[in-house]
Parts: structure tokens; sequence; C-alpha cells
């Protein structure tokens, strides 16, 4: 049984961030200077300038695939139309996801 080596690479990932939020809480909290000013709303303006041209840049690229299939006369670009799709739904869900964190760092 062969891993695949992006699930053991999330994993990996997921278990020293676990590890870093139990053992060490005061490296992710306010008590971090950089933290605390990174994860602010410049944070989101930026983050949100950067989905804003990501997502109209995937747009035009779904829609010229669209375009050649129609000259084409078959559809032949589906996967790739629907890997935009998803990537597109990926980054939105990430922004609302930072959004959240910068609404619920100050609460916390």
């Amino acid at each position: 049984m062969n891993p695949n080596p992006l699930k053991l690479g999330f994993w990996v990932v997921v278990i020293i961030l676990a590890a870093i939020v139990s053992l060490r809480p005061n490296w992710i909290s306010d008590g971090n200077t950089f933290l605390d000013g990174f994860v602010n709303y410049y944070y989101l303006s930026v983050l949100g300038v950067i989905l804003s041209i990501t997502v109209a840049s995937l747009l035009q690229a779904h829609l010229n695939l669209t375009r050649i299939e129609e000259q084409r006369g078959r559809v032949c670009f589906s996967k790739a139309r629907k890997e935009i799709k998803s990537s597109a739904c990926l980054m939105i869900a990430l922004f609302a996801l930072a959004l959240l964190i910068v609404v619920v760092k100050p609460l916390t």
C-alpha cells in the first residue's frame, strides 16, 4: 500500500500544529507580537485583493475553455473546468475562514 504524499503531508502538518497548540499556546496567542500585529483587518484586505484578482483570472480561464469547446463543437475540458470551479470554491472558503479568524481572534 503506497501512502498518498499529500495526505501524509497534511496529517504531519495537522499533528505539528496540534502539538504547538497544546504544548506552547503562547506561541499563537496575542502574547506573540508578530501574530498580534499580523492578523488584523490589513491582513483581511490584502487577502480580499488577492482573492478578487485570482477569482477573476479563474473565471477568465473557465470562459476561454468554454469558448474553445464551443468552437470545436465537443466537450473536452470538463475535468479542467471542474478543477477551476473547485479551486475557486476552496479559495472563497479559505477567505471565509480568514474572516472568521480575524473576527474571533480579538474575542478570545
